[in-house]
């Protein structure tokens, strides 16, 4: 794997490790508490992050049967936005129904097809052509057209995204509990 993206997928893993740490909380009833009616439980995010790594992964799949081209500027542009979007955390919309949890996963399940999912894309980008580093690959729903490099990156910050998310969730079950 070319030393750029093996760094990004070392924070990316790190991150993650992080987040299923979340599910071996000895409450149980933390997991599936919801702040309000609209909101999503601990379980429910991680499951919402391993859906946006499977479907972006089946992306970057597809992405060898068409033509990519050099990342220009705007490619650039896109990947900062992106970055600090999620990192100023604004809220987006599921741009995609799979993307949404169904909640059918016992944490354990949840945890062991998350780091499967993230293996199957490691495995991807160890042959991934170093020639190819710097294209414009694949299309996120709202940043348009970003590198192999801003897609790890992507995965990266939104599972940080969502690991905020869970500590404001842990923090309101906390203050409603006592």
């Amino acid at each position: 794997m070319h030393p750029k993206l093996l760094n990004k997928v070392n924070k990316a893993a790190k991150s993650q490790q992080m987040m299923i740490s979340e599910l071996n909380n000895p409450d149980p009833e933390l997991l599936i508490f919801k702040p309000d009616v609209n909101s999503w439980n601990i379980l429910e995010v991680v499951e919402h992050c391993k859906n946006v790594d499977a479907l972006t992964f089946t992306y970057l799949k597809k992405y060898q049967d068409y033509p990519s081209r050099p990342a220009g500027i705007k490619e650039n542009i896109r990947g900062i936005l992106l970055k600090l979007a999620l990192k100023g955390g604004f809220k987006f919309k599921v741009p995609n129904k799979s993307l949404l949890p169904e909640g059918k996963f016992s944490p354990q399940e949840l945890a062991e097809k998350w780091i499967a999912k993230r293996m199957e894309i490691i495995k991807f980008l160890e042959t991934f052509p170093e020639e190819k580093l710097n294209y414009a690959i694949f299309k996120h729903p709202r940043a348009g057209y970003i590198t192999i490099v801003q897609t790890i990156d992507f995965i990266n910050d939104h599972t940080i995204h969502h690991r905020n998310q869970i500590s404001r969730i842990k923090e309101t079950y906390g203050k409603k509990r006592y």
